[in-house]
């Protein structure tokens, strides 16, 4: 499904959907090869904090800094894998995880880089108001696929992204919201009715896990999507 004109803000979606439809289950095993993982862990913690009493919740769990170090590093990478499968679909190539995933490793130290400096940027922000914040997310959000698929590395993934994203704010803000939208109301409705027939957490635990494997690529796939057409329209060369 590769091209090369211009796509409009429905031609995005449109392309987004159809590789998540080429690629579901792939895409499906990224998710899962981190969120079970981390699925397990929640729920041990909550059954230990119910059976025996411990001091120790999951509410704390997931407070603690290395506990979203490790959290924040393994999205990370999931989410560059998630790139680089979207890419390898949009161009006809083979659907292989284990290959997305290693695009992602291959690249860690470009990724880690702009990861942290892009967090830093966000959170210094956001501290003033969450709109200079949330403004940065966007001009920042397409470093993730350029320092892991367009050759940049860590610190200059950051200006590409701004000048990338420059004259363009509004059409991927609106990208990010719609696919981020999408996924949230489908969440929401299900944990809604999960809800209502048991209050059991451990149960809403496997639901939301289930759903972020099914749903939570694709906000990535629309941004990369929107980020190579930027691409395009700006005459830069998409990369091998």
């Amino acid at each position: 499904m590769a091209t090369s004109r211009p796509l409009g803000f429905g031609d995005v979606f449109d392309a987004a959907f159809q590789v998540y439809r080429r690629a579901f289950w792939q895409f499906a095993l990224i998710q899962a090869i981190v969120a079970v993982p981390v699925a397990l862990v929640q729920t041990f913690a909550l059954h230990d904090t119910v059976s025996t009493g411990a001091a120790v919740s999951l509410a704390v769990l997931e407070q603690t800094l290395p506990w979203s170090l490790v959290t924040g590093l393994l999205g990370l990478v999931q989410a560059a894998a998630v790139g680089a499968l979207t890419h390898r679909a949009a161009n006809g190539d083979g659907l292989e995880v284990g290959a997305s995933y290693m695009t992602a490793l291959r690249r860690l130290g470009p990724l880690l880089g702009f990861g942290v400096i892009a967090a830093l940027i966000v959170a210094v922000l956001s501290i003033v108001f969450v709109i200079p914040g949330f403004i940065a997310f966007i001009y920042l959000a397409p470093g993730l696929f350029l320092s892991t698929l367009w050759g940049e590395g860590g610190l200059s993934a950051i200006g590409a992204s701004y000048r990338l994203v420059q004259g363009y704010f509004w059409r991927i803000s609106g990208v990010l919201v719609m696919a981020g939208l999408i996924v949230f109301v489908i969440n929401l409705l299900v944990s809604l009715l999960v809800t209502a027939v048991t209050h059991a957490s451990a149960t809403l635990i496997i639901v939301t896990t289930l759903l972020s494997i099914l749903l939570g690529s694709f906000p990535v796939v629309a941004l990369y999507l929107a980020a190579a057409d930027l691409r395009r329209r700006k005459g830069l060369a998409p990369a091998d």
